[in-house]
């Protein structure tokens, strides 16, 4: 079988901040891959340090210790180069739907016709055409998220980085927006990296599930799921679903306990 390339690969990262005159450890020697085209989520206990690697890989700060080589390429800088949407979906009250989504092309001055022709593209083929010229405040929790998401990709859809973007959505939303995730990201190929406290969630949406311990976060386990795509929610419910989200479950308990 052809071995995938690597969209990222974080080697022996380490992070300290500084906290009342002292340094705090955050991460320690994080190992961990992302390959083209796979979905990966991270899981592990609150404050753990899951949000401070993302901001390590979208060059929004720098390890200590170790490398970041994403694309193949350690030394360039990495600012700019991955989507990353945050928990919230910070749309802009003033521009429309269509407005929001091209707001990453409008700062890299993307001229105006192409830049809202992808976006129609998109919003036609993720079921958002008609809301095209509403403004953030008309729409639902999971038709933001949705917004948010495609303005994300069409920022940058070769690396995805996902921070709890369906943590704030009620249950049946959650679902919903699951779905349409998988959709969206087996049509754009993209690689994506999700942040997630969910643990169903990790495993219906990825190829591969790294699980984190207590700060200062270390890797303790890779899981693989095996689930063929594209899924549908019920095949949460098979025997080694259910084993594997009981032993993740299990491994997250007992790091709270530290």
């Amino acid at each position: 079988m052809e071995q995938r390339s690597i969209a990222v690969s974080i080697k022996k990262v380490s992070k300290r901040y500084l906290h009342q005159g002292r340094e705090v450890p955050v991460l320690q020697e994080i190992d961990l891959t992302v390959p083209q085209a796979a979905f990966v989520s991270l899981v592990g206990p609150s404050g753990c340090g899951k949000s401070s690697l993302l901001h390590l890989i979208a060059g929004l700060d720098e390890p200590d210790e170790g490398e970041i080589i994403l694309h193949g390429d350690s030394k360039s800088s990495r600012a700019g180069k991955c989507g990353y949407m945050l928990q919230q979906p910070l749309l802009l009250p003033w521009r429309t739907v269509e407005e929001n989504v091209i707001l990453g092309l409008d700062v890299r001055k993307t001229p105006r016709k192409e830049a809202l022709e992808k976006a129609r593209d998109l919003l036609k083929r993720f079921g958002l055409a008609d809301f095209a010229e509403n403004y953030p405040a008309t729409l639902s929790g999971g038709m933001k998220q949705r917004v948010a998401l495609l303005r994300t990709v069409l920022f940058q859809n070769e690396l995805l980085l996902l921070d709890e973007p369906f943590g704030a959505l009620d249950a049946l939303t959650r679902q919903t927006m699951h779905l349409w995730l998988q959709d969206l990201w087996e049509s754009i190929s993209a690689s994506v990296l999700l942040v997630t406290h969910d643990i169903r969630e990790a495993i219906f949406l990825s190829d591969t599930i790294y699980v984190m311990s207590h700060r200062p976060a270390r890797i303790l386990q890779r899981y693989d799921v095996d689930l063929p795509r594209p899924r549908k929610i019920e095949d949460l419910s098979q025997e080694h679903v259910i084993q594997l989200e009981q032993k993740i479950f299990a491994q997250l308990m007992e790091e709270e306990k530290v």
